[in-house]
């Protein structure tokens, strides 16, 4: 399956971690964009460190994967789209 990432030296390119590469191998395990959006929220709440949003990988409703930020208040912006999950 071939995904499309962001040029090295983007702001989005320098999100994308082995993490991400691992998300990529298992979508099926990946959280739909609501539920990422809770998490985000609730790792916010909970968080010691004054986190202000979370980067995270979520299913979108249109079967595609992205690289989200979330914000504290609920907030969604997509950072990147690698396309259609198979």
């Amino acid at each position: 399956m071939a995904f499309t990432f962001p040029q090295s030296g983007t702001k989005a390119a320098a999100h994308i971690t082995p993490h991400t590469l691992e998300c990529l191998k298992q979508p099926h395990r990946l959280p739909t964009r609501k539920e990422a959006a809770a998490n985000a929220k609730r790792f916010c709440e909970t968080s010691e460190s004054g986190a202000t949003g979370l980067f995270t990988m979520a299913l979108l409703a249109d079967d595609s994967l992205a690289l989200c930020f979330f914000g504290k208040r609920g907030g969604f912006k997509e950072v990147w789209n690698f396309g259609k999950a198979a």
